[in-house]
């Protein structure tokens, strides 16, 4: 699409990261893109969706002690804590799109005053989850096919400390995201399928002329004014955001995000158990589309070793 000569491909960091394992996970939405990529506006619905409401899913199965019985590590209970203290949102442009998050109060409930930040927003239709220093990061590439028809990509990238070098891949594997199960039941166990559902269910296009934007909204209004801005461009015949074309300029890694490259703690790998995307190799990548991924035996085995090496003596002691 667009005039030639055709612009470079960017190298966006999960493309080339060094020592990781890839698995690309593809599902079709019946519904438009932007729905899909809006959802990414508002962190808040982590906390309900991701959180409130697996929790209610897994109680009418009778297996939320099963499936959550540990609260430091399954993601609903971290996901519910999210919305203890919220005081507003906050959002910024970035060279690459835009990012944003929470900021909270201790006045209102929070442990402390502080900002989070949620994920990154790479213009047009990338999200980036999983931040600096994670082993298992992901891009949700939400690709329109028509008006009403979405080809939703996750990109999963399982990275490892250089303490644990990892066979190369010859090609990356990919899988199909089933989000229904063989009665026409939506599937809603695992975090993407419960966001998908929520774009679905919003009909082929949502009607945004009934919508009230309220204060949780800010980004997502942020990111329609972004693209009207780049459209503009486009129409008075400039280049959007995010097309590359000299090569003498071209970095060797992009992140998305404002991520400083000299510090060692964005390209480092924490080591041991923080959270249920570190893991996998405890049973919680059910929670994850990537449970579907061919390549989950050899992601397990990484997170497996990553923790070993988190728990391994330092020299010296």
């Amino acid at each position: 699409m667009g005039p030639d000569p055709a612009p470079l491909l960017p190298p966006w960091s999960l493309f080339v990261f060094p020592n990781a394992i890839r698995q690309i996970g593809v599902a079709e939405l019946a519904c438009n893109w932007l729905q899909c990529h809006e959802n990414t506006g508002d962190p808040t619905h982590s906390a309900y969706l991701h959180g409130h409401y697996f929790k209610f899913l897994l109680e009418q199965e009778g297996k939320l002690d099963e499936r959550a019985g540990d609260e430091t590590t399954h993601t609903l209970y971290g996901r519910m804590k999210l919305e203890e203290g919220i005081e507003s949102l906050w959002v910024n442009g970035t060279e690459y799109g835009m990012e944003k998050g929470l900021n909270y109060l201790k006045s209102l409930g929070a442990a402390e005053d502080h900002r989070s930040r949620h994920s990154t927003v790479i213009f047009p239709f990338y999200t980036q989850t999983g931040g600096p220093n994670r082993p298992r990061q992901e891009y949700q590439i939400r690709v329109p096919i028509d008006d009403t028809n979405t080809y939703h990509i996750n990109y999963g990238c399982y990275i490892a400390p250089p303490e644990i070098p990892l066979e190369e891949q010859e090609t990356i594997p990919w899988y199909q995201v089933p989000l229904y199960h063989d009665d026409g039941r939506p599937m809603l166990d695992f975090v993407l399928a419960q966001d998908a559902h929520a774009w679905i269910s919003q009909g082929p296009i949502t009607d945004r002329t009934k919508e009230h934007l309220g204060r949780t909204d800010v980004p997502i209004a942020f990111m329609r004014r972004q693209f009207e801005e780049q459209m503009a461009i486009v129409e008075d015949g400039g280049e959007p955001m995010n097309v590359f074309r000299d090569p003498a300029t071209m970095p060797d890694l992009i992140h998305g995000g404002k991520w400083d490259m000299k510090d060692s703690a964005v390209i480092g790998i924490r080591r041991g158990v923080s959270n249920f995307r570190t893991a996998y190799h405890k049973g919680y990548g059910i929670d994850d589309a990537d449970r579907y991924g061919p390549a989950m035996p050899q992601i397990i085995d990484m997170m497996r070793r990553i923790e070993e090496l988190g728990n391994s003596p330092t020299p010296g002691d």
